[in-house]
């Protein structure tokens, strides 16, 4: 379309090339996260380890998003710290995490915190836990909103939100990882999306 609209004859062409590079990125970005799900897909998907420092990776992370949510006066807060390692993709584990925190930082509302968490129990291994206070997911979709290219109907569109890939991809990365990723709704409000991993992966 914005192609056909670049081509018409009196339009505004700066306005048309801006809008085709829009879309441009955008599909780049679809097609680079089907095929990050698609490697992913099933739990023995092969993948570069290495030994990383779990606490760089969140501390980073969040430091990003919180580059982003200065534009909503959003601001992203850290507790708690893992202090180990892991053996695992840190490209990807970075990826899940981030995943998260951008889906929670776009339902958020205007001024509104997004919470980290990070606590380790050497019985249960290490959990982060990411709230937002936006509107949540109603209760019967809270484990569909991690099937790739589902969206929760009531608040989630091609306006408003992705394509139903983000979070799917941060299911398969704790999967590949031995871990897990849970969501509820909060009993203040908000979402809360817990990721874990599991005590033997961890040094």
């Amino acid at each position: 379309v914005a192609l056909g609209l670049a081509r018409h004859p009196g339009g505004d062409p700066q306005r048309q090339w801006d809008r085709l590079e829009r879309e441009i990125e955008r599909l780049d970005g679809l097609i680079s996260q089907v095929l990050k799900l698609a490697r992913l897909h099933g739990t023995d998907a092969p993948f570069e380890r290495e030994e990383f420092d779990l606490d760089e990776v969140i501390e980073q992370v969040v430091r990003d998003a919180n580059y982003e949510g200065a534009v909503k006066g959003c601001q992203v807060t850290l507790a708690g710290a893992a202090r180990a390692t892991l053996h695992g993709n840190r490209e990807l584990l970075s990826s899940a995490i981030e995943n998260v925190l951008r889906n929670a930082l776009h339902y958020s509302p205007q001024g509104a915190p997004v919470e980290v968490s990070v606590a380790r129990r050497e019985a249960a291994g290490l959990s982060i836990v990411i709230r937002d206070h936006g509107p949540g997911v109603p209760a019967g979709e809270l484990e569909r909103i991690f099937e790739p290219f589902y969206r929760v109907a009531e608040s989630r569109d091609r306006d408003t939100g992705g394509e139903g890939i983000g979070l799917a991809i941060t299911s398969q990365v704790m999967k590949a990882h031995g871990g897990s990723a849970m969501a509820n709704n909060h009993t203040g409000g908000g979402l809360e999306v817990s990721l874990s991993l599991p005590s033997a992966a961890l040094a």
